[in-house]
């Protein structure tokens, strides 16, 4: 880099890269695919979980089945002062343990 030309930023080609640097910089910088990051997503879990921890892990994320909103109305509609009860009583259990 010669003494008056300015610093590069960002890495970021200038005129001066030949095309080739050029076009891999351009491929680096290209948005990954979700498969591609999924991939790497559960690559890095298992580098620093282990694969049993990693496991255990994606398992809190389950989307689960059914439809809570349906279900939640239909709770709603049966008997709301009891299932606000039992919501509160469980609130209260897990604060104390």
């Amino acid at each position: 880099m010669e003494k008056d030309e300015p610093p590069q930023r960002n890495n970021l080609p200038t005129n001066h890269e030949p095309c080739g640097v050029v076009f891999r910089r351009y491929q680096e910088m290209k948005e990954k695919t979700l498969n591609e990051i999924h991939k790497q997503g559960i690559d890095a879990l298992v580098k620093v979980l282990g694969p049993v921890d990693a496991v255990r892990f994606l398992q809190i994320y389950d989307p689960g089945s059914g439809d809570y909103t349906k279900e939640r109305k239909q709770w709603l509609e049966a008997d709301p002062d009891k299932y606000l009860a039992a919501v509160i009583a469980r609130g209260k259990k897990k604060s104390r343990a």
